[in-house]
C-alpha cells in the first residue's frame, strides 16, 4: 500500500459562458428599427464609407474603423438568424444544467473538505485515509511538536528566533522591503531542521 503524502484536489467549478439575454435582444431590435444605422450598415457591408460614400477596402483600416454594427459579440446579420424563442428557452435549460453540475461539484468538494480536515488531524506518519481508491496520509512533518516523518518521533527543540528581510531592490518597484522573523527548532533525533512562525 503506497501512502500519497498530498491532499486530494478540490474541483474546479463550472463557469456560465456568456449567454445573449432579454435585454440583449431588445437592444438588437432596436438596432434593427433605427433606419438609419440599418442604411449605414448595408453601406458598410457593401465596403462603402456611409459618411462619404466611398468605396473602401472590407476588413481595411477604414472600414474597422467606423465600424459600430456589432453589439456584444454579434453583428445585426448574426442576431437576425436567431429565434429569440427557442434560444432564451436553451439559454435556461443552459444555466440549470451549469448549476446542477456545480452542485455536484460542490458535494464533492465538500467530501474532499472532510478528507483534508482529516489528514490534518493525523499524529502518526502511518496514520492514513482511503479515498477514491488512494491512500492519504499526514503532509506535515512536523506534529505538536514532535517529527512524525518517517517514523521519527524525535522532540522538537527550539534553537533561536532569526530575523530577516525580502529587499525590493528591483527597478520601478515601489514596495517596501518585508521584515520577517521566524523560529528554528531542531529534533532530538535526526538533527533535522524546522523553521516557522513567520510573522510579517
Amino acid at each position: 500500500m503506497k501512502i500519497i503524502r498530498t491532499y486530494p484536489e478540490y474541483k474546479q467549478k463550472l463557469y456560465l459562458e456568456e449567454r445573449l439575454k432579454e435585454d440583449d435582444f431588445k437592444t438588437f431590435e432596436e438596432m434593427i428599427a433605427d433606419v438609419d444605422l440599418m442604411s449605414n450598415y448595408q453601406k458598410w457591408k457593401e465596403g462603402i464609407n456611409y459618411k462619404t460614400n466611398r468605396k473602401i477596402k472590407i476588413g481595411g483600416r477604414i472600414h474597422n474603423k467606423i465600424d459600430y454594427f456589432k453589439y456584444r459579440w454579434l453583428y445585426i446579420d448574426d442576431f437576425i438568424k436567431i429565434n429569440k424563442v427557442e434560444y432564451l428557452k436553451e439559454v435556461i435549460e443552459y444555466e440549470k444544467d451549469i448549476a446542477k453540475k456545480n452542485d455536484e461539484i460542490q458535494k464533492y468538494n465538500d467530501i474532499v473538505k472532510s478528507i483534508i480536515d482529516k489528514i490534518i488531524s493525523f499524529q502518526k506518519w502511518d496514520d492514513y485515509v482511503e479515498f477514491e481508491g488512494k491512500y492519504y496520509g499526514s503532509v506535515m512533518t512536523v506534529k505538536n511538536d514532535i517529527h512524525i516523518y518517517n517514523y521519527c518521533y524525535g522532540k522538537m527543540k527550539y534553537i533561536e528566533t532569526k530575523r530577516d528581510v525580502v529587499i525590493r531592490d528591483r527597478p520601478f518597484c515601489y514596495t517596501e522591503d518585508t521584515y520577517y522573523e521566524y523560529d528554528v527548532y531542531c529534533c532530538s533525533n535526526c538533527n533535522f531542521i524546522n523553521k516557522c512562525n513567520y510573522n510579517k
